[in-house]
């Protein structure tokens, strides 16, 4: 009938309306990701250059900016611990690439990096310093 015609038609249209919203969704989300980058790149680009200068209280800061979670684990059969560095943004491995590297007023492309780098390492006490020489109570 008519009237299924009509329907059908609306569903049609509905569903390609809610398709193009899931495009621009993803489209946000994306310039979002890439504004942050680009805002996180504009606000410690300096202080990255110069971060031999920063003060303690700077630098924590510069880090704390930086990293969300620390997490450590220990292998007791080797005895290395597994240090996995939990980052706010993408920021391991990741590229400012440049369309055209001879005229970069043409823009550029972000390519996201991962949010997590992972180290592995023996760090046990060799005879190094000694927890008495930190301050720190046996």
């Amino acid at each position: 009938t008519i009237y299924e015609n009509i329907l059908q038609n609306l569903n049609a249209e509905l569903n390609s309306v809610e398709a193009q919203l899931a495009q621009l969704d993803i489209q946000k989300r994306e310039a979002t990701s890439e504004k942050r980058w680009v805002d996180w790149v504009r606000r410690y680009e300096e202080q990255y250059q110069n971060l031999d200068n920063l003060s303690e209280i700077e630098k924590k800061a510069y880090i704390a900016a930086l990293v969300m979670r620390l997490v450590v684990h220990l292998d007791g059969d080797t005895k290395e611990h597994t240090v996995d560095i939990e980052f706010s943004l993408p920021v391991v491995g990741d590229q400012l690439v440049y369309k055209d590297p001879k005229r970069k007023s043409q823009g550029y492309d972000i390519i996201d990096g991962e949010s997590v780098l992972t180290i592995t390492a023996d760090f046990q006490d060799r005879g190094g310093i000694k927890k008495k020489d930190l301050g720190v109570n046996t």
